[in-house]
């Protein structure tokens, strides 16, 4: 119901805006939110988005650097503890600015999705950090001498670029455009930036932390 009362308050206020051109939609948004209405009709399903059947599982597609499992980016920066590929959580809640999840252990995580940044919708987010595919599965592919490196989030010569974005997951697309390029560019921090380059489709050299 509230979904739906905020879907005609919009309309209501749009409509009103195209008249006398003095209401935005953003505007419209804005006071969906100061009423109270906020973000329900902006929820994601991460079943949906995942294609999740019934009594599915949900693992991590890569591994997840925090400080605070509390407040993580979107971003990935790559400091602090690891929750590990293949990990196995159980989706809370979506929206266009989060995506909380919780493990086997309780421990809930919480990632704040920009959307300016990644330039992605949220359901094309959440199929790059989260999959159905059990890790036996997702992993199987990967030479025992990369395995243990790839699940420590270590990347190395040699590894293939579907490797590089299951240990350190899909750089940010604003930075890396173009995945099939000679090089993606990740963060240490919002500051530190290294790039993974490639020859072909294998890493040939990771370049240290700039800035």
């Amino acid at each position: 119901m509230r979904s739906y009362g905020l879907l005609l308050m919009l309309v209501s206020l749009f409509a009103a805006g195209c008249a006398n051109d003095k209401v935005s939609v953003a505007d419209a948004l804005q006071q969906s939110v100061d009423m109270g209405f906020g973000p329900a009709i902006f929820e994601v399903s991460v079943s949906e988005a995942l294609q999740q059947p019934v009594n599915g599982k949900v693992y991590t597609r890569c591994n997840i650097w925090f400080e605070d499992p509390e407040n993580i980016s979107c971003i990935n920066y790559q400091h602090g503890r690891v929750l590990p590929i293949g990990s196995e959580v159980t989706p809370i809640s979506a929206s266009q600015h989060d995506l909380v999840f919780e493990d086997t252990s309780g421990i809930r995580y919480h990632i704040e999705f920009d959307p300016e940044t990644m330039m992605i919708p949220v359901p094309e987010y959440i199929r790059r950090v989260l999959t159905i595919t059990p890790p036996d599965q997702l992993l199987k592919d990967v030479p025992p001498e990369r395995l243990s490196s790839l699940k420590a989030g270590t990347v190395v010569p040699g590894m293939t670029r579907e490797e590089v974005i299951l240990c350190f997951g899909y750089p940010v697309p604003g930075r890396t455009p173009d995945l099939s390029g000679s090089s993606y560019l990740y963060y240490q921090g919002p500051d530190r930036t290294f790039r993974v380059v490639f020859k072909g489709n294998e890493v040939r050299r990771v370049i240290a932390p700039q800035n």
